[in-house]
């Protein structure tokens, strides 16, 4: 269930930032005086989570 969860959740921010945003990268980058506070997102967590959960 959570998973599916964090499915719809990628979706969404994914959606909201737009599919080619660098925000929307497994590992965002933050140099050049970017605030952390506006990269925060569920992305890095859920793609994180699919990534380990294709390897397994």
């Amino acid at each position: 269930f959570h998973a599916s969860r964090g499915a719809l959740d990628l979706a969404e921010d994914v959606a909201r930032f737009g599919a080619d945003h660098p925000y929307t990268r497994l590992v965002p980058d933050m140099t050049g005086g970017i605030d952390p506070d506006d990269v925060f997102s569920k992305i890095p967590y859920e793609k994180g989570f699919y990534l380990l959960y294709y390897l397994e």
